[in-house]
């Protein structure tokens, strides 16, 4: 299980704090408005596995694409009508299930979510 503290977030000096405001990480956005402050665990989780599997064994560029388009995804979900129904969707379908492949050592899985996830956003809510 990847639990230990992850570096934060490239470019967001808050972004291992659990916070529900205005954060451009859209992956502690949608965890931190579903969780609350029972969040920080399941970041903490997805920060390690950032930091020790998807920049270390998978494509680096990977997490900077995300990071760069993150605010705008963010920007696009808010425009949507029922944007917690969104972040409730987006958190069951990637992120809770990411974290449990996590959990069972499952990398290619949570890589693969990731993935899904990254193409999903961009599709539905980049160019909103």
């Amino acid at each position: 299980m990847y639990t230990e503290q992850a570096v934060p977030c490239p470019g967001t000096a808050g972004c291992p704090a659990v916070t529900t405001s205005n954060d451009p990480c859209a992956l502690t956005r949608i965890t931190t408005t579903m969780l609350g402050t029972q969040a920080e665990g399941q970041l903490n989780v997805l920060r390690s596995f950032r930091d020790k599997i998807l920049t270390e064994h998978f494509s680096g560029a990977e997490v900077e694409k995300y990071y760069t388009i993150s605010a705008s995804l963010l920007e696009g979900i808010e425009k949507v009508a029922d944007k917690d129904a969104v972040f409730k969707d987006l958190y069951n379908k990637y992120i809770a299930t990411s974290i449990n492949a996590i959990n069972q050592n499952d990398e290619a899985t949570a890589f693969a979510l990731f993935r899904e996830a990254m193409q999903h956003l961009t599709e539905m809510y980049l160019y909103q």
